[in-house]
């Protein structure tokens, strides 16, 4: 039965079931998944051919076996079909796992069950930088070859750009999923954040400074501090303890 749901091209019909019922089957649980799938992924279902979305979504409906009875996590199962079945194709963008993972990100964090803390408008000074920070639950400093968020109709890179994109996709006191696009210094100082439990941001931005060799004693201090500061009312680092 489920056989025949899943690809019609290569099972038989069970022998007890009128074939009109199964076809009626068949089409309710694809659509169910295919309209999912559409919602959970509007910047690659808007950029995909009628075909191309129609066959990606059946190789996905016939191959993959969802390890859930939630819809809400059809997206991430269709994530791990990306990255652990599809393979490479040559009808594929370049982009498509990047893609669907940025797109994902965006729903993880929207439906995700934390709380931030209403918005904080304060003047930062170089004081700040004495206390230790995380990068918020609900704040994902990611790095792709490709600008997924530019991506469009009229951006379809086919090649990867010389330079990564570093992005922070977060959501805001308001519950609104947002991005920031960042550069290699503030991606680092994030990682250290996180990485170094028992150091302060002075102490982070002093490490980048020796790592990066771009910035030094006091302009690291002056430049951590409006980094920090528009991270701060962003909410994507809180203080830590």
């Amino acid at each position: 039965f489920t056989a025949y749901i899943r690809d019609p091209e290569h099972a038989p019909v069970p022998e007890d079931i009128e074939k009109r019922r199964m076809d009626l089957y068949r089409e309710l649980m694809f659509n169910n998944v295919e309209n999912f799938l559409s919602t959970s992924f509007p910047v690659l279902r808007r950029i995909s051919s009628e075909q191309y979305w129609t066959d990606l979504v059946q190789d996905f409906f016939s191959r993959h076996r969802c390890k859930t009875p939630y819809f809400s996590e059809i997206p991430e199962e269709f994530l791990e079909y990306l990255q652990n079945e599809r393979g490479e194709r040559e009808e594929d963008f370049p982009f498509l796992l990047e893609l669907a993972h940025y797109e994902w990100v965006e729903l993880a964090l929207a439906l995700a069950a934390d709380e931030q803390p209403g918005p904080a408008r304060i003047h930062f000074s170089q004081a700040a930088l004495k206390y230790k920070y995380r990068v918020s639950e609900l704040a994902w400093p990611l790095v792709y070859r490709f600008p997924v968020h530019q991506i469009s109709n009229s951006c379809k890179p086919a090649q990867i750009p010389d330079q990564p994109t570093y992005l922070v996709v977060y959501r805001n006191p308001e519950d609104d999923v947002k991005f920031l696009d960042i550069n290699v210094v503030t991606y680092r100082f994030l990682q250290m954040l996180d990485a170094n439990e028992d150091k302060t941001a002075e102490d982070c931005l002093m490490d980048l400074s020796k790592e990066l060799r771009q910035l030094h004693g006091h302009e690291i201090l002056e430049y951590g501090t409006e980094l920090l500061e528009k991270l701060w009312v962003r909410r994507i680092v809180r203080r830590a303890g």
